[in-house]
């Protein structure tokens, strides 16, 4: 039994431990287990070795109960709550000026609808940097429809173009039209791409005549020669070349030479039709191979005339496009002009033109131009555009 004089009272316990459980108690709130071995040191150091093994340790005891009192008011080694210390607050997400509300962002966190905190950088712990999309992002290259028309050259580079209406080698012998292209809808195009692989592999090739015809083409044919037997009467219905996937073609070797067929172009005798019995073999055989490659991919003849080929696949009468009115084109306007979907003022617009803008022009309609803005096809509004390379001062 320890004597009186060496027992240990609350105050006797206070003073010895006054000064370093102090500082050990604020080493404490730093560092818990550096704190804890500071606490032992500071009581047993303070009372010493004299007063033997068991004096030592209930001294020992009392100090790990203060300790954990200590420890317990300090709030060592629990974490802060969320953003209550400065290291945390670091790590917070910035906020995210200029959002709006809930409903102008149409739902959701702030950061996911302004975009302006990109996840991936909440992720790594890297700083995020501001992210605003662009305000005018270019329009991405459109894919052409089986409907829209395409030049022909464009897509099958190796077949041949003569266009006899282009030219007075035809039997009117005058100029039916003012372009040299052959233009077809995308979709017939793609079957000729097929027939001229399979003409290949028999080393022959393909040559137009005649591809897409405007219906104002087919007036001017038709006044030069109202023959309802020759020529399809516009004020009737309109010609399978106004269709756009109409061709007249016939075969040629690999250098463009065209080869023997039953008649010329344009013969309105009875050599121009479909029974082979009154020409050549070497025509006849040659005439078979054309019908039979075109059929197999998707077209059907006119029984009067070997050269003439349709596309299975119909399409209305365009009434718009002309070759012949192609042509590059401006904006005329102080900030944008509408492309819209039809020739209508209340139309949707598909995309805005900027002022000054190039575009292509395809053709007319009343009021509407048609044109190709980077991929985008619709109509724009005649008053407010121009061709490229007239000013002001020649208008």
């Amino acid at each position: 039994m320890l004597r009186p004089e060496k027992r240990l009272c609350a105050k006797e316990l206070t003073d010895a431990l006054s000064i370093n459980t102090i500082k050990a108690y604020r080493w404490a709130r730093a560092e818990t287990v550096p704190g804890l071995t500071a606490l032992l040191l500071a009581g047993l150091f303070r009372s010493g070795w004299r007063a033997g093994m068991i004096d030592m340790l209930k001294k020992t005891v009392a100090l790990l109960l203060i300790m954990t009192f200590l420890l317990a008011a300090a709030g060592c080694g629990n974490p802060d709550p969320v953003g209550a210390g400065k290291d945390n607050a670091a790590q917070m997400p910035p906020s995210d000026p200029g959002n709006g509300t809930e409903e102008q962002n149409q739902g959701g966190t702030s950061a996911e609808n302004a975009g302006a905190y990109p996840p991936e950088a909440e992720l790594s712990g890297e700083p995020a940097e501001p992210f605003l999309p662009e305000t005018e992002p270019p329009p991405p290259e459109r894919t052409l429809n089986d409907s829209d028309f395409a030049l022909v050259k464009d897509y099958v580079p190796q077949i041949f173009v003569e266009l006899r209406y282009a030219e007075e080698e035809n039997f009117t012998e005058q100029v039916i039209y003012a372009f040299q292209d052959a233009y077809l809808r995308y979709g017939t195009v793609k079957k000729l791409i097929h027939v001229c692989n399979d003409l290949a592999e028999y080393g022959v090739c393909l040559k137009i005549w005649d591809a897409f015809r405007p219906p104002a083409a087919q007036f001017r044919l038709w006044e030069v020669c109202p023959d309802p037997v020759f020529v399809s009467d516009p004020n009737v219905k309109y010609s399978s070349h106004s269709l756009g996937n109409t061709v007249d073609v016939t075969l040629t070797d690999e250098q463009g030479a065209e080869l023997e067929m039953p008649s010329g172009f344009d013969d309105f005798s009875a050599l121009a039709d479909r029974d082979y019995s009154d020409c050549s073999p070497a025509a006849a055989a040659n005439a078979m191979l054309l019908q039979e490659i075109m059929e197999k991919n998707g077209f059907s003849g006119y029984q009067n005339e070997w050269w003439h080929y349709s596309d299975v696949t119909e399409y209305p009468p365009e009434k718009c496009f002309d070759p012949a009115a192609i042509s590059t084109w401006y904006a005329d306007c102080s900030e944008y002009i509408n492309l819209r979907s039809e020739p209508d003022s209340g139309a949707e617009v598909i995309i805005r033109i900027p002022a000054k803008a190039q575009f292509t022009l395809l053709g007319w309609t009343d009021a509407f131009a048609l044109v190709d803005y980077q991929g985008y096809r619709g109509y724009a509004a005649a008053d407010w555009i121009e061709p490229v390379g007239v000013t002001d001062a020649v208008r």
